[in-house]
């Protein structure tokens, strides 16, 4: 029988022939999955469902008379004390073979101690400890308060969590690729910062001048207290003219006209599992943040719970050396990230999602970050690279944790890269609860600070509405695996 358009019944041509006595069997869960999302699956299929996967059953003369008269569900299953209805598009002959499962996973169950360690000793454990403190947030929290009971939970879940793209990149916390771009908004912040620091004097002046109008290197009317009182300022006049009218100082003007001249830099790009770059994901020396910072945004655990979790990697831009930074009183060196970009995987397919860009979107960037990731991950598959990327596509985000801002849940734009003729099913569940690494007490929900609710208000402060944690603590709870 072909398909009958009009009703959505039919017996599929693999199943032509069928007849009573034959022995069918539910599809794989690709198959089954694959055509659930395209519609070609009758009953309402749930997930609940895919238990039958495998599972044979013998055609009797009932189901075949239904069969015969186009009569759905050919019988009903109990999933669950549900009754579910079974249809053709569901089953095919027991006889054929079972296509083998695309080798597009990258999982490891059983995870090598040897790695786990080797991987632990690649983190600068001070630095560690000290965005741990910053990340504490409160005055009265100091380094030597930090429980290297607690340093030593986070860095061994956060190895088992990122075991296999520590192997994906040849053993390695980062991956990178140099490359040349036009300067964007941050970079010129940064670039006039340094300008403004070689002339002191001049300061005040570039100050007055908006960003955009150093990129385009033309006056776009933004500060009426200079159109008021510098005549030279006039929309669309060349910003360098305008500025050596108003500054007679060669040098200056000079480095002025260089740097509008010459708006390409040198930048590079990385994919990293580095416990600093998640802890750092939000904090820079370029003038923006987000509310993930630490030591200062709302939704400050959200930088330690994508460190602990299965798919997060983070995507940034960087000039490629380290900067240094005092905060809280606490010194440090690391890059500092003039984008950035979460990118969640899931291992058993290879296919990841490009997530919401900060400060600011780039195409140029976003796409070289998925070349880079896309060229490790089939490289270390052994597989083409040729991958589809879809704006918004079809993925199961799953919250793993309360202590982020989910982006992607919040309606922001994401991209997904899938591996061409592999399966498109992409499951990421991101965020992880994290520990206050002052007594361990688990932290279940988003706050400004990683101290669960007793720590914090022993130091002194009141404890912040809203937050929960476990009740269970740390050197009571059972270690699975370990």
């Amino acid at each position: 029988m072909e398909i009958n358009e009009s009703t959505g019944t039919f017996i599929p041509q693999r199943l032509a022939d069928i007849k009573v006595g034959d022995i069918v069997r539910f599809r794989s869960e690709d198959a089954i999955r694959s055509d659930y999302k395209a519609g070609k699956i009758e009953f309402g299929w749930c997930d609940s469902m895919y238990s039958l996967c495998g599972q044979e059953h013998v055609i009797s003369e009932k189901d075949m008379a239904r069969i015969v008269n186009n009569v759905m569900p050919i019988w009903v299953v109990n999933i669950n004390n549900s009754y579910k209805g079974i249809s053709l598009s569901m089953l095919e002959f027991a006889s054929e073979k079972v296509p083998e499962k695309d080798s597009t996973s990258i999982r490891i169950k059983d995870k090598d101690e040897n790695i786990i360690k080797e991987m632990i000793k690649k983190v600068d454990l001070i630095r560690f400890k000290k965005l741990l403190t910053i990340a504490g947030d409160h005055k009265q929290f100091k380094f030597g308060d930090i429980n290297s009971i607690i340093v030593d939970r986070y860095l061994r879940d956060w190895a088992i969590a990122k075991y296999e793209y520590y192997l994906m990149f040849g053993k390695s916390l980062s991956i990178s690729v140099d490359i040349e771009m036009d300067m964007d908004e941050s970079d010129m912040r940064n670039k006039v910062s340094d300008l403004c620091g070689d002339y002191p004097l001049f300061s005040n002046l570039l100050k007055a001048f908006h960003t955009r109008e150093f990129l385009e290197n033309k006056c776009m009317g933004y500060n009426h207290t200079l159109e008021r009182y510098y005549p030279e300022y006039k929309r669309d006049s060349k910003l360098s003219k305008v500025l050596s009218k108003l500054i007679a100082d060669k040098t200056f003007n000079d480095d002025v006209a260089n740097l509008l001249q010459n708006r390409k830099i040198k930048a590079r790009l990385a994919v990293s599992i580095d416990p600093y770059d998640y802890l750092t994901m939000s904090v820079n020396n370029y003038g923006w943040d987000s509310c993930q910072a630490i030591g200062s945004g709302g939704y400050a655990t959200g930088a330690g719970s994508i460190m602990l979790d299965e798919s997060t990697l983070i995507a940034y831009k960087y000039n490629g050396s380290n900067q240094s930074y005092n905060i809280h009183n606490l010194r440090f060196e690391g890059n500092s990230k003039s984008w950035r970009q979460c990118l969640y995987f899931d291992k058993d397919t290879s296919n990841f999602v490009s997530s919401r860009q900060y400060p600011s979107q780039s195409d140029l960037i976003t796409k070289e970050i998925r070349g880079l990731l896309e060229g490790y991950v089939c490289g270390y598959l052994n597989r083409e690279n040729n991958w589809v990327v879809a704006t918004n596509g079809d993925i199961n985000y799953k919250e793993g944790s309360s202590c982020l801002y989910h982006d992607l849940l919040s309606g922001h734009t994401n991209k997904v890269a899938y591996l061409k003729g592999a399966s498109r099913d992409t499951t990421v569940v991101v965020g992880a609860n994290i520990y206050c690494p002052s007594c361990g007490e688990k932290i279940t929900r988003a706050k400004n600070t990683f101290l669960c609710g007793n720590c914090y208000g022993d130091l002194g402060e009141a404890h912040e509405e809203g937050v929960e944690v476990d009740e269970i603590p740390f050197d009571d709870e059972e270690e699975e695996g370990f």
